[in-house]
């Protein structure tokens, strides 16, 4: 498989470490614990986002500075974890919209154009504005859009929202948004395929515990349907599941808000991992590793199963390529008929990827370690 995640991917940053221990991001603790984080967050195949130590300085005029310093450091960094995704940091100026409008352009001309002479500017991103719920915010949304568009045309713009309108009197978000980010129960196939037939990506997300809106086009069809549920209450298969969803859906990103949230240093999430009360595990894949004597984070078991869901979707993407997109889609569709009708069982997957039992009675998977075996022969060959 590729070193990096095939499957896009955004999952916070490590502001909330900071906060838990008390410790200034300028410190000299801070980048060393907020490294471990990264490490182990790469290693669970999700794309960690640019320390902000790392962020270029900002010249008089707005444009970000990326001296042979910077180059070197993001280089490094890039390469080291194999970010295969690039967040691009929003514009560091008040009133990007009015006063700081010419800036804000200018902050991200310069960032697109580093990527491209990078090589990293077609699977980066803006992460424009989170969840537009009101007319106002979609306004916002067009004019942050309109604004992203003149200073870096092709640079992508991630807005957390369904490609579907919440109410049509708010008016159409297309021309502003190339990344749609639905939740998992917001999704509806022909909107994604309507958005995708004009070159928009679609990614997904969850939070909490979210049925499908009335407004959803097939409401009164899946209205007692349950995607899964990110939380601890919730079968672990839950994460694993995921990507298989996306898949299904012909969608190409995963996008979850932190991993390290546990609000406050008087809130041990061992003890207690309620998020806002009654949401066990949101927001949290990682522990803090202190009362285990790990300076640096625990994985849970479900960012483990979460791995090997992105794990699947690699092993995807290799089989489309061998064996073409409808193989694949079998695989998927016999997991997630739907996003509300997919198996708590696990034997789908079983199934999926041709599950055998061995004479000692062992499982595996002979279609998977097929895959495996072709990718180690053309590791070998081209070394």
């Amino acid at each position: 498989m590729p070193d990096g995640p095939t499957h896009e991917n955004h999952f916070g940053n490590f502001s909330y470490v900071a906060r838990y221990y008390q410790l200034d991001e300028s410190s000299e603790k801070y980048p060393v614990l907020e490294d471990r984080y990264i490490a182990m967050m790469a290693a669970h195949r999700i794309n960690p986002p640019l320390p902000r130590r790392l962020l270029p300085k900002v010249a008089d005029d707005g444009a970000a500075l990326f001296d042979e310093q910077a180059d070197r450091q993001i280089t490094e960094f890039v390469e080291r974890y194999h970010v295969t995704n690039i967040d691009v940091p929003r514009a560091p100026f008040r009133d990007v919209l009015t006063a700081g409008r010419s800036k804000a352009i200018c902050y991200y001309q310069s960032w697109y154009a580093y990527l491209t002479k990078k090589g990293w500017a077609e699977r980066a991103y803006l992460y424009m504005l989170d969840e537009p719920n009101t007319k106002e915010a979609y306004e916002e949304v067009r004019q942050l859009g309109a604004l992203v568009h003149e200073g870096a045309p092709d640079l992508r713009r991630l807005v957390v929202e369904q490609p579907y309108t919440q109410n049509p009197d708010w008016g159409s978000l297309d021309e502003a948004v190339d990344i749609w980010c639905p939740l998992f129960a917001f999704l509806e196939e022909s909107s994604i395929k309507r958005v995708q037939q004009t070159g928009d990506a679609v990614w997904s997300y969850t939070a909490l515990c979210q049925k499908a809106p009335s407004y959803h086009p097939d409401y009164a069809k899946i209205k007692n349907d349950n995607p899964p549920y990110w939380q601890i209450d919730f079968p672990v298969l839950s994460y694993r599941i995921a990507p298989w969803l996306n898949r299904r859906y012909g969608v190409t990103g995963l996008l979850y808000w932190t991993t390290v949230c546990w609000n406050s240093p008087t809130r041990n999430p061992w003890d207690n991992p309620g998020f806002r009360v009654n949401y066990n595990g949101e927001g949290a894949l990682f522990y803090p590793g202190e009362d285990a004597g790990i300076d640096g984070p625990i994985a849970t078991i479900r960012l483990k199963n979460l791995r090997d869901g992105m794990e699947d979707y690699g092993y995807f993407t290799l089989l489309e390529k061998a064996k073409g997109k409808e193989a694949v889609d079998e695989i998927a569709r016999a997991a997630v008929p739907t996003w509300g009708t997919w198996d708590q069982d696990p034997s789908p997957f079983k199934v999926a990827f041709g599950h055998k039992t061995g004479r000692d009675g062992t499982s595996y998977f002979p279609h998977a370690e097929s895959i495996q075996q072709r990718v180690l022969v053309s590791r070998k060959s081209s070394v």
